[in-house]
Parts: structure tokens; sequence; C-alpha cells
């Protein structure tokens, strides 16, 4: 029977299968933790000089048309 998938490393397969099980959890903590700087600027105003800096949403489809996103209107709104 031929791998479906074949490995990028084959003398890691024994790594890989170890771990298998938990990919997923690893996975969903590692990207549930890139989005906690995000969670919190939103939810109690911490980090107040990053993100976009608009009030509305007309200030945010001009802030998105000077960033190369042509129509701003289109996308704010998307």
């Amino acid at each position: 029977m031929v791998d479906a998938t074949p490995l990028i490393f084959p003398q890691l397969g024994p790594l890989y299968q170890a771990l298998f099980p938990w990919a997923e959890a690893v996975l969903r903590a590692v990207v549930g933790l890139t989005l906690v700087p995000h969670g919190l600027r939103s939810a109690f105003g911490m980090f107040p000089s990053t993100g976009a800096q608009s009030h509305n949403l007309t200030e945010f489809a001009n802030e998105l048309d000077r960033g190369g996103y042509h129509p701003g209107e289109f996308w704010a709104r998307n």
C-alpha cells in the first residue's frame, strides 16, 4: 500500500506518529494565544497605539484605501 501523504522528513515518522493525537489541540492553543492581544485591545483598550485607528466605517474605508485595498468601502463593509 502506498502512503497517501509522503513525509518530508521520513526519519521523523515515529515523532509524527507520537504527536499526531496532540496536533489539533496544539494548533488550537497556538492560534488562540496569538488572538489574545487582539481580544485585550478590543475588550479592555490595551495596546492603544496598535491596529486600525478608525472610529467609524467611513474612516475605516479611507484607511483601507490608503493601505491599497481598493475600493476601501467594499472591504470595510465585508
